[in-house]
């Protein structure tokens, strides 16, 4: 029996050169690949220095640095930590060795860059000469960048006792530039730091502020009339999901001026680039920072520090506003990271009746908890640690399946040996995507689309209506226009010559006929293709509203530029739209939108979509409430016949509440239980989830004129609603 939440979480067992079983080792995302840096081997109790990559698209592991190759590599240390910046591993602190101490341990304060490119060591070490800012060496602490600065928090000293301090290390001069006291005492075993690490479309457009120039974007090179076929160099990438920046230095350049270079190898394989959009240095994000201990007694602390301006900053305390239906428990060494309005948050969790890795997530507007069921993937094994893929939309768990979580506790081990992926977008949770142009740019777009004097072309609908619109704004937007416009030119110079040649040959045994090439009649404009010689109407086989609200994202890059886009049956077929024909920003915005969306009158329809898309979290979450909508309707029957049964007038409840559509196999609520939390109830038969071939939708080929007796749904799509309609939802 397998419940909807197994939906939620895959499994996969690692390869390559896999690291050993670690204690106090670190784990960091660079794009689809984990960097694990440094940590103390169980076996010999070793301190290292090497560096392992995983590609998680692959499962496979690379050992990229080992200890023992660099003459100069930092000192081995475990408790540190390691944060992403630009092209760098940032690594501060952690417990090393030493000779000159009693146990043969000290405590670290340098800062070590990795260059990720290069694979090129910097160490900038405190001296006399860094001012009153600097940290005490600390380990087993909590970092974070913000604004590009590398803020550390609390951790221990060599003697085990907290470190009250909070530390600003400026990345673009490579000094200390602020201090102040910690007032909480925070530590890896009990606390985490968290950061965006994207900017937010609030922070790039600000009540709409800025230059005319930076609102109108790329906009203005659009306004010509002339027609005109882009570059496809001039198109964005389609893995692309927003505009990038440049921050600081680029290429194998080092930042600032002070420190060692001490190894180098020549190589960019395992470096890859961070997607959507990193932090403008103008721009920073706040850390939140959680705290839980006395587990006993859960006590649950949260403190925001905001973006570090100077060298004076609050640290506000909000533990008061957190809040829920159920709380996380005492999470021991807990992980957790920033995506969209949501902080994520994972830890081992031991009592005398559970031994597993829980998964939480905290609401950033309105502090409210939400446990993740992942159902049985942590019910047995060993898993240790989480870190959030922003590229996979996935949190991203490491462990051995085989082995005792309590035993590899005590011991502090994290293992490497599997990985299980928990899809958050089943639950809501992304990163949200990002705008490409201002509300006032997209006006400004709006405002062309509208003005038929910039029209040089027309697109015809499915219902006959035609929508003036400009060559060159189609062709710089949608990279697949230029194809469907290259593919009807040949097309149509072919039927020319065919037609040409059929004339000839007719006319050619009637002396004096004439036929000739120039004598043929003019070829009827047909909205079937795109002709070579007057490249004026594009066919595309949906109805006037998709059109529109098509070249309405053609011109703005937004689906909430105009209220007619956000209409669900709009949003399901340009979802649908872009699966086939592009651009892959238009899928995201009308997935993300779907799921702002999503209730109990829209859940069928954007299965439907989902599963003719592949987008299985938005599927799942989908099936989620339609399952709850089934509950809903079983509740609702069961109160009518009680109330009936008493002599009540209730029975009439159930019919006005609930109305159920044949037409897309799913109910829809038409009044009440908006906002209610969806389960993962168990179902009664394993839902395949398999996405289905996008053409089953009645997608017309652009260019082709669909015919009237073709069905609107294929076998696939059909085969969907007849499940659900199994489900007697």
């Amino acid at each position: 029996m397998q419940s909807l939440a197994d939906l939620t979480s895959s499994s996969r067992l690692t390869t390559g050169d896999i690291p050993p079983p670690l204690v106090g080792a670190t784990t960091t995302v660079v794009g689809h690949h984990v960097y694990v840096f440094g940590g103390r081997l169980v076996t010999t109790r070793r301190m290292t220095s090497d560096i392992y990559v995983l590609d998680l698209r692959t499962s496979i592991w690379t050992r990229i640095i080992e200890s023992s190759a660099p003459p100069h590599a930092p000192k081995p240390r475990y408790f540190h930590s390691t944060n992403l910046w630009q092209e760098y591993l940032v690594i501060f602190g952690g417990m090393s060795t030493s000779r000159n101490t009693v146990d043969g341990l000290c405590v670290l304060n340098d800062v070590v860059l990795f260059h990720l490119r290069t694979h090129t060591w910097r160490i900038i070490e405190p001296g006399p000469d860094s001012g009153p800012h600097a940290p005490k060496p600390r380990y087993a602490h909590l970092s974070a960048v913000s604004g590009g600065n590398l803020i550390v928090v609390g951790g221990q000293d060599l003697t085990n006792n907290y470190v009250e301090q909070i530390n600003a290390f400026d990345l673009q001069t490579l000094t200390w530039t602020s201090s102040r006291p910690c007032e909480k005492h925070c530590g890896a075993y009990r606390s985490v730091a968290m950061c965006a690490q994207f900017v937010s479309n609030e922070q790039l457009y600000p009540d709409d502020a800025g230059t005319e120039h930076e609102k109108l974007g790329s906009l203005d090179s659009l306004a010509s009339p002339t027609i005109s076929i882009a570059s496809s160099s001039n198109i964005r990438p389609p893995n692309s999901r927003g505009r990038s920046f440049s921050i600081g230095t680029s290429g194998q350049s080092e930042p600032g001026s002070a420190g060692i270079v001490t190894h180098t190898t020549p190589t960019d394989t395992f470096f890859t680039q961070v997607s959507p959009r990193p932090i403008p240095p103008r721009l920073s994000n706040p850390i939140y920072i959680y705290s839980n201990y006395n587990f006993a007694d859960v006590q649950r602390e949260l403190q925001v520090l905001p973006p570090i301006l100077g060298k004076e900053y609050p640290v506000e305390d909000i533990s008061h506003k957190m809040g829920g239906s159920a709380l996380p428990p005492g999470l021991r060494f807990p992980n957790g990271a920033v995506i969209g309005n949501w902080a994520v948050l994972g830890g081992t969790y031991l009592t005398n009746s559970s031994q597993t890795y829980s998964l939480w997530a905290l609401d950033l507007n309105t502090y409210q908890w939400q446990r993740l069921d992942t159902g049985s993937v942590f019910a047995s094994g060993s898993w240790n640690r989480g870190v959030l893929c922003y590229d996979l939309n996935a949190f991203v768990v490491f462990g051995n399946r085989e082995r005792s979580l309590v035993e590899d506790y005590n011991h502090r081990q994290t293992n490497f040996d599997h990985i299980t992926l928990i899809d958050l977008e089943s639950f809501g949770i992304y990163q949200p995507p990002q705008l490409e142009h201002s509300p006032l740019a997209q006006s400004v777009g709006l405002s062309m689309l509208n003005d038929t004097g910039l029209a040089d072309m027309e697109v015809l609908t499915l219902d006959g209506k035609r929508i003036p619109c400009c060559q060159r704004v189609l062709a710089t937007r949608w990279p697949r226009f230029n194809e469907i416009f290259a593919e009807a030119s040949t097309n149509n110079q072919l039927r020319l010559a065919a037609s040409a040649q059929q004339a000839l040959q007719q006319g050619g045994g009637r002396k004096g006929s004439g036929a000739s090439l120039n004598s043929l009649p003019p070829m009827p404009l047909s909205p079937s293709f795109l002709a070579s010689t007057n490249p004026r109407v594009l066919y595309l086989p949906h109805p006037y509203t998709v059109a529109h609200a098509f070249l309405q994202y053609l011109y703005t890059e937004s689906l909430t530029a105009h209220p007619s886009q956000l209409i669900p049956q709009t949003l399901s077929a340009l979802l649908v739209f872009s699966r086939v024909y592009g651009p892959e920003n238009l899928g995201s915005l009308a997935a993300d939108q779907l799921h702002r969306q999503l209730g109990m009158g829209t859940a069928a329809m954007t299965y439907e979509a989902a599963a003719l898309t592949g987008r299985r979290g938005l599927q799942i979450r989908s099936l989620k409430v339609m399952i709850l909508a089934k509950k809903s309707l079983m509740e609702q029957k069961r109160q009518g016949s009680e109330s009936a049964s008493s002599g009540g007038g209730g029975s009439r409840r159930g019919s006005e509440a609930v109305s159920v559509s044949a037409q897309t196999g799913g109910a829809e609520i038409a009044k009440g239980h908006s906002g209610v939390k969806a389960d993962s109830t168990t179902t009664s038969r394993k839902q395949s989830l398999a996405p289905v071939a996008p053409m089953s939708m009645g997608m017309t080929p652009l260019g082709h004129v669909a015919r009237e007796d073709s069905p609107r749904r294929g076998t696939e799509e059909g085969s969907l609603i007849d499940a659900t309609r199994r489900m007697n939802i």
